[in-house]
Parts: structure tokens; C-alpha cells; sequence
């Protein structure tokens, strides 16, 4: 008996609470579903339509339904002591981090998925499981924002279960009389759950007729097939129910609709009816689901795989992070994401002459216009436009008068669809310019706020392994230029690489990229460009008078500090207290802040909070009281 076939013995032997419980501690939420003894259900109903795939709280009358999944070991235990030998059901969604899909052999989803793979490229390597059925489970990351459960709505034998959906896994019984197995090589115990590719998820979200040479499963006159009985009644009765039908009218529309749309063999009892109208009954309208207390989600280190540091320009941006460039206005910053956009478009070499790899760039903009300033800029610059989205707004639903409406990209409210885009196009570089435009509601001067979007956009570019530049203008005031983009001081710290763009002070025409801070190289120097101007195209009399950078082939080996604070330059390092004037000076430059709130933010730079006191009076601050008894208030004397 060779190795596997030995593992295969042993795993046969591991009680169903023991996988259920490995799922747990990768996040997966897990239920008891009802197995499957002498080819039935174990539910006990004789016509049962879903054989080993209905939850066991159809019978066993468990509260909330699917929302009751979870990965707490001590609910698991107390489940599988009740049905030891119940199936194991895995809820898909952001709360699992599990998209899947879910390919019926049966009904031709092998074919489906081979033409689409033809079509698109092949399936990256992943979790895959074999249902026992003859079917597949490709397990992927799921996207964070919201994606459906569709049962073949864009192409035969291909179902989708995402959000609210759930599968079986191993080694749970099949209708079949197989075990659901784990695909030898692709197991969760030897591979890492891929992300899903930009194609598929983009037709898993648009749904039917998305497919070149496919239809739906199917047409609307078509019978719902048996298999499918129980999810379309179930939808039905959850559509009635959010729209205040009682029970007694439930069941009866329930039972029209069955007669008019289902397959009738093997027929569905009245009692199995009922069943699916009771269960939908325990939700009340607009239900929220069951909070679960927090699982700390943790990996050993040994069996993390370390891998270099992808970069995007070798040294100086990387991808799948944040970088920073600031500088003051009118100084080129806009430009330099253009060039560095037109350059990623077509592949032509970064200044450096380091190779630059062909991709697409997503580009949010502020204060440009696409029609008169980004698009002439982009064509004088040599970019491919075809490489390059202009993201000019997102259309979204008001909270309170639930209309459509289109405005500008926020941050804070809509990142899903950023994601979308970057996910859709695989980006490879994101510009947003300037990023104060776009952080919505996010007030940019307290750190604790700022700090939590910064990680989800830091979130976000790891997961899609895109570069995201964020441009910030200077400070007016003078001080260390890590302190020096406008705004909290969490910009400087959630971005591993920070530039900042200066006037040589010795030439006025001559730009200066100099790096401010490198969390991910050393020894990164910086570069000179100057600016020149197109002639008119002598056939349409287009880009007259369009920038274009003229970059100087020798590195600049001085620092942003060099310009911005020459003392510190020669070796004359200030006090801490004046550190934490200058810290003050740059934190209330933009008004008052409560004292309390400067506080924290001090802790969080390093700064104490006697020491913050200690530089009052360098960094000229007063303090008063918002309202007679309101709390202290620090803002800088006038």
C-alpha cells in the first residue's frame, strides 16, 4: 500500500468533529448537516429531495438558520457529540473567506468550464474538492465585497456560492454513496487558497447570458429541476417574507409555484413545503445576523513560505504597498504619475533604465480633467491609453432617500468598488491625486480614523498585488519632511515608501525626486528631471504646450532633509523637545485640536506626553477651553 493510499486509511478513520475543527482554525465556518445512511437521508422523510446536503436544524429546529455556522471549537464539540456521524457543511461569504465554484459534471458543467478556460486561461492552481457526485469544488479567496450565489446563471453545470451560500466537504457522505474527497495535491493541507481570477469573478457577478456560446441553465419556461426544488422555493418564500406575507400565504403561493414551476418527480410533499415556509418564518424582516465572539485567526511561522518584495520600479515602489509622493503645488507631482503611467502602459524603461513590466493603470484624479489635461498629458508622455482607466465616479444608493446617485469616489465608503475595477483590470498601479480628495468622510488629522482606512487601502493592495501612489501636498510650515504631508502623520507611517518632489535650490527649473523613507531597500537615491514642452502635432494642432518630463540619467545622492532641513543635514540633530515642537507646529497647523486627541497621536509617534508640554512654548501654542466647561483645547498663537 503506498503513502497516500495509507493517509487515505487514517483519515477514514478521523471522526467528523476532528475535520470539522480543522476547518475551524482557518476561519471557515462550519454546521452539521444531515448524512446519508443505506443511500438515504438521514432526515428521515422519504421523498427527500436534497439527499445529505440540508442543514440538520430542518429538523432539529435550530434557531437562525445558516447564520449559526461558526468556528468556536466548544459549539462544534456540542454539535458533533448530538450527530457524530452528521456531514459537514462549510458557509461560504467574506465571513469564511471562501468563494467557490461549484462545477456539476452532470449537467455539463465540465464542458462549460473547459470552454471558458479556452476562452480566458486556465484556473490557477487551488483548493479543490470532489463532491462524490462526480463533481468539483474550486475554492478561491473571496473578494471582500459582496458576490452572489447563483446556481448556473452564467453557464451550464457552473453554480456560484458566495455570499449566504454553504457547501458539503470532506469527508462528508454523498447521495452516491461516495465520500466528498479532497483532490490529491489540492487539499487545504498541502495548498494555499488562490485568489479567483479577474474573469471569472467578474461573470460570477454579472450572472446570465455573459458567456460567448451559453445560456442560462435555465429558460424561463423551463422546469426547475429537482436538485434545485428546495433553493428556488426557498428564495421565493424569503422574497414573501421580506415583503410582510404571513405564513398561511407563504405556503399557499409556495405550493402554486411548485405546481407551475417545479419538476414534480420525485415530488415534494406538502409537509416539505410547509417546512421551507417554517423556516423562513423564523427570520424576521431584515434580519441582522448572529454576532459570534471573535476567532483569532493565526499561523505558525514555520509554515509561512517567505517570499522578496515584489516591486513595481525597483527600489523605489513597490507593489502590493502604499507609497507617498508630496511635495508643493505646481512642482510636477501630477506629472510624475502620469510619466510613471504612460511608462507602465507600453513597457518603455523607468529613468533609471530598469526594466518597467507592460500592465494597466487606474487612475483617480482630483483636480485634473481627463478631456483637456490627463489624456493630452498621457498621449505626450507616449502612453497606451488603451492600458489606462480614468475612475471618474461611482454610481451608489443614498442611505436615506435610497435613490441612485453618482458622485466622486470616497474611500471610506466605497472601496468595493475600487476593488472591483483594480480587480477587474489587475492593475498594476493605482494613482490617486491627490488622496485628500477622495478619503470621504475620514477626518485626515486624527490618526486613529485615518489610520484604519490607510489599512484597508494597504489591505486592499496586498490582496490584488497593486502599487498604490497617493499624492499629498507639503506642509507650509518647515520641519523634518517625514512630517511634512498635509494631514495626520499616519500617512507617513502606513506608506513603506515616501518621496518627496522639491525645486533644486540652486535651479529653479530643476525638479528633484528625493526619498524621504524606504521601509523595503536601502541606499535609494534620487533623480533630477526638468520640464519640456510639445510642440503643436503639425496635423491637428493637439498637445501644444503639453509637459513632459526630461529626466537626468545620474542619481542624486542627497535626501529630502537636506533641503527641507539643512541643520539637520550637517549633523546637528534637534532635542527631543524640539522634535516635539516641530511635531506640534506640523499637527496644529490646520487649527485647534483637542488636547486629549494630541495627546494619543504624540503616544503613537513616540512622543510623550510631558515632553509634548515641554515644547509648548518653543512651538508657540496656546491653550483654552472649548465652552465654559468643555474640554482643553491646544492651537498655535497667531
Amino acid at each position: 500500500m503506498d503513502q497516500q493510499a495509507k493517509r487515505e486509511v487514517i483519515r477514514r478513520r478521523v471522526p467528523q468533529v476532528e475535520y470539522a475543527l480543522d476547518y475551524a482554525v482557518r476561519g471557515w465556518r462550519v454546521f452539521p448537516v444531515h448524512s446519508v445512511k443505506g443511500g438515504k437521508c438521514t432526515c428521515g422523510k422519504a421523498n427527500c429531495g436534497n439527499v445529505g446536503k440540508h442543514p440538520q436544524w430542518h429538523k432539529e429546529d435550530l434557531a437562525h438558520g445558516l447564520t449559526e455556522a461558526t468556528a468556536d471549537k466548544a459549539q462544534i464539540k456540542r454539535w458533533w457529540a448530538r450527530w457524530p456521524d452528521a456531514n459537514i457543511g462549510i458557509a461560504t461569504g467574506p465571513e469564511s473567506g471562501l468563494l467557490i465554484l461549484d462545477v456539476d459534471k452532470g449537467t455539463g458543467g465540465g464542458e462549460s468550464l473547459e470552454r471558458l478556460e479556452n476562452e480566458h486561461g486556465d484556473l490557477p492552481p487551488t483548493i479543490v474538492a470532489e463532491t462524490g457526485g462526480g463533481g468539483l469544488h474550486f475554492f478561491f479567496k473571496h473578494p471582500g465585497h459582496k458576490v452572489k450565489s447563483r446556481a448556473g446563471k452564467f453557464a451550464p453545470g457552473l453554480d456560484v456560492k458566495a455570499d449566504g451560500g454553504y457547501v458539503v466537504a470532506a469527508p462528508s457522505m454523498h447521495a452516491s454513496g461516495q465520500q466528498y474527497r479532497w483532490e490529491k495535491g489540492n487539499s487545504p493541507f498541502t495548498r494555499d487558497l488562490a485568489r479567483c481570477p479577474g474573469w471569472l469573478l467578474k461573470l460570477m457577478m454579472e450572472g446570465g447570458d455573459k458567456v460567448a456560446g451559453t445560456k442560462a441553465l435555465n429558460h424561463p419556461d423551463d422546469p426547475i429541476p429537482h436538485g434545485r426544488r428546495n433553493e428556488y422555493l426557498t428564495g421565493v418564500a424569503g422574497t414573501m417574507q421580506r415583503c410582510g406575507m404571513t405564513q398561511p400565504a407563504i405556503v399557499a403561493a409556495l405550493k402554486a409555484e411548485y405546481e407551475n414551476k417545479c419538476e414534480h418527480e420525485p415530488p415534494l410533499s406538502d409537509d416539505e413545503i410547509e417546512g421551507i415556509a417554517k423556516g423562513i418564518g423564523r427570520y424576521p424582516a431584515g434580519f441582522a445576523e448572529a454576532t459570534e465572539r471573535p476567532l483569532a485567526i493565526c499561523r505558525c511561522a514555520a509554515d509561512i513560505e517567505s517570499r522578496p518584495v515584489s516591486w513595481l520600479w525597483r527600489g523605489r515602489i513597490p507593489c502590493g504597498k502604499l507609497t507617498l509622493l508630496i511635495g508643493h503645488p505646481g512642482k510636477g507631482k501630477s506629472l510624475v504619475t502620469l510619466d510613471m503611467a504612460a511608462r507602465i502602459s507600453n513597457g518603455t524603461d523607468w529613468p533609471d533604465a530598469r526594466p518597467c513590466k507592460r500592465g494597466h493603470v487606474i487612475i483617480l484624479s482630483g483636480e485634473d480633467e481627463a478631456e483637456d489635461t490627463l489624456v493630452p498629458r498621457l498621449t505626450a508622455a507616449g502612453a497606451d491609453l488603451r492600458q489606462i482607466t480614468i475612475l471618474e465616479g461611482v454610481q451608489y444608493r443614498d442611505q436615506k432617500t435610497k435613490e441612485l446617485r453618482i458622485g466622486l469616489p470616497e474611500l471610506d465608503k466605497h472601496m468595493p468598488a475600487i476593488c472591483d475595477i483594480v480587480e477587474q483590470k489587475q492593475a498594476r498601479l493605482l494613482v490617486i491625486d491627490p488622496v485628500s480628495s477622495f478619503i470621504g468622510e475620514v477626518d485626515d488629522h486624527r490618526n486613529a480614523e485615518l489610520r484604519g482606512l490607510l489599512a484597508g487601502m494597504a489591505k486592499m493592495a496586498s490582496g490584488f498585488g497593486c502599487a498604490v501612489v497617493c499624492v499629498s501636498h507639503l506642509r507650509k510650515s518647515g520641519g523634518l519632511a517625514v512630517h511634512q504631508a498635509i494631514g495626520s502623520l499616519a500617512y507617513t507611517a502606513a506608506a513603506r515608501a515616501v518621496w518627496s518632489l522639491l525645486s533644486d535650490p540652486e535651479d529653479e527649473g530643476r525638479r528633484l525626486l528625493l526619498p524621504v523613507k524606504m521601509n523595503l531597500a536601502r541606499d535609494t537615491t534620487g533623480l533630477a528631471f526638468r520640464l519640456a514642452f510639445m510642440p503643436a502635432d503639425p496635423v491637428d494642432g493637439s498637445n501644444e504646450g503639453c509637459p513632459v518630463l526630461q529626466w537626468e540619467p545620474d542619481p542624486i545622492t542627497m535626501k529630502a532633509d537636506d533641503i527641507l532641513n539643512p541643520a539637520i543635514a550637517k549633523g546637528r540633530p534637534p532635542h527631543e523637545r524640539d522634535e516635539a515642537a516641530e511635531w506640534l507646529s506640523c499637527a496644529l497647523a490646520d487649527g485647534p485640536r483637542g488636547f486629549n486627541d494630541l495627546v494619543a497621536a504624540a503616544r503613537a509617534d513616540g512622543i510623550s506626553e510631558a515632553t509634548l508640554k515641554n515644547a509648548r512654548v518653543k512651538a508657540r501654542v496656546k491653550s483654552f477651553k472649548n465652552g465654559y466647561q468643555g474640554p482643553w483645547v491646544w492651537g498655535l498663537k497667531k
